[in-house]
């Protein structure tokens, strides 16, 4: 069977292996911590821990939303986490958490997931077998990636917008959360929507618009990576961070204040950071120290 096969058809060999994977990291989770506060009267809690066993002790259907960006098994130099796995282990680690997620979102909750184009197909159909059902495929494109010699640039991200029912949370007249249409915009029509549209979903991204993101007058969302050089850079020394801006308006779209927001990866924390700024209750968790400790630093200086 094909190493690529994975999510229900992983060989057992594998799935093996993934189960030797999440013993290894709660062997290194022994001395694992947590913190927890309070912003405007929004809870928040961060915890150094594997994100299964973390979604472990959440009771069911207790999640609103859910933001996750796991890594995507490029060999990114992550401080504790090895980012080099053979395809099906890789697949059968996705299933474990994604099956954890969907136990713990609500019946009105939604998960935004971030996948590299690698392995963005065998995720989806992972995924909606699993139960969840797939609004969108969000194409986050930039206009900058790793150069190629002998191929395409990779110059884009999939979010894939998955719900567990019918009876989901969209806050399609949050004023925030829309933008002008093009009969506005283009055709000076009388008969476009003075409240404008909801977004498209091909989220463009350049750095000559960044600062326009999300502006007014656009159209898409312009969105660019957080690159090492960018002043919205919260650290270097950590290898990944989403846009404040995309973050603020799924988290806008998606969830209603006082809900909770969910994110298994912290990163740098931003997920939590805009969930806070918008009246909704944090939690987050990440097995490496580095991230954690980050996250509390911009937790706690949130007023």
């Amino acid at each position: 069977m094909s190493e690529r096969a994975g999510f229900g058809f992983v060989e057992e060999t594998a799935m093996c292996k993934v189960s030797a994977l999440l013993r290894e990291r709660e062997a290194v989770m022994e001395e694992s911590r947590s913190w927890s506060g309070e912003v405007k009267g929004r809870p928040w809690k961060v915890t150094q821990a594997d994100c299964v066993e973390t979604a472990k002790g959440f009771d069911a259907a207790s999640v609103d939303l859910v933001i996750a960006d796991p890594p995507y098994n490029l060999g990114i130099a992550y401080d504790l986490y090895k980012d080099k796995l053979p395809p099906a282990e890789y697949l059968g680690w996705c299933e474990t958490w994604l099956s954890q997620l969907y136990r713990v979102l609500s019946d009105s909750g939604s998960l935004f997931l971030y996948m590299g184009e690698e392995y963005a197909s065998e995720v989806d159909v992972m995924a909606k077998r699993l139960g969840f059902i797939k609004r969108s495929r969000i194409v986050w494109f930039f206009t900058f990636g790793q150069n190629q010699r002998k191929g395409f640039t990779p110059s884009h991200v999939a979010i894939f917008y998955y719900v567990k029912s019918k009876h989901f949370t969209f806050n399609v007249d949050d004023p925030e959360a829309r933008v002008p249409s093009a009969r506005q915009l283009v055709y000076n029509d009388k008969r476009g929507n003075a409240a404008g549209k909801l977004p498209d979903n091909v989220w463009l991204l350049t750095k000559a618009a960044y600062e326009e993101a999300l502006g007014p007058d656009a159209d898409i969302w312009l969105h660019s990576r957080v690159a090492g050089t960018f002043k919205e850079r919260l650290s270097k020394s950590l290898p990944c961070q989403l846009p404040a801006a995309m973050l603020q308006r799924i988290v806008r779209l998606a969830s209603s204040p006082g809900q909770v927001v969910f994110d298994p990866f912290c990163g740098t924390g931003s997920t939590a950071v805009q969930a806070l700024k918008l009246g909704r209750s944090a939690v987050t968790c990440d097995v490496s120290p580095l991230c954690t400790e980050y996250t509390v630093q911009q937790l706690r200086g949130l007023k």
